[in-house]
């Protein structure tokens, strides 16, 4: 079965998050890792100088796993740490702000996740 990692960067309370979780759990295996709180504007950050600490919870019968990092930590931490098979796609969204233009793009806590995402090779 095909193995989708969905992440963000609003955090688990998003309005989209749980709504796009669900809907792609109907097809896929999904792993659900997003920051424990909103992380926007934070780009491709990568928490260097604390304990990274993941939470299991169930919102809505659904397992999530919050973490108190950065949306491109979650990236990296879903894909080795948390997903028992390599993800084969990985989503970062549903965003609440615009990321139109170059500047939003490259500050954009979503689009890092991705771009994280990119790097290796997914």
């Amino acid at each position: 079965m095909t193995t989708v990692l969905i992440t963000n960067d609003d955090g688990y309370k998003s309005a989209g998050f749980l709504p796009l979780v669900k809907e792609f759990a109907k097809e896929f295996s999904v792993v659900p890792v997003v920051p424990d709180h909103e992380k926007s504007w934070i780009g491709k950050a990568i928490t260097k100088n604390k304990k990274l600490r993941v939470k299991k919870i169930k919102r809505d019968n659904v397992d999530l796993f919050l973490l108190n990092g950065t949306p491109a930590d979650c990236t990296q931490i879903g894909l080795y740490h948390i997903a028992k098979h390599r993800p084969d796609l990985v989503v970062s969204g549903i965003n609440i702000g615009l990321n139109i233009g170059t500047a939003r793009m490259l500050s954009s806590g979503t689009i890092g996740a991705a771009i994280e995402a990119s790097f290796e090779g997914i």
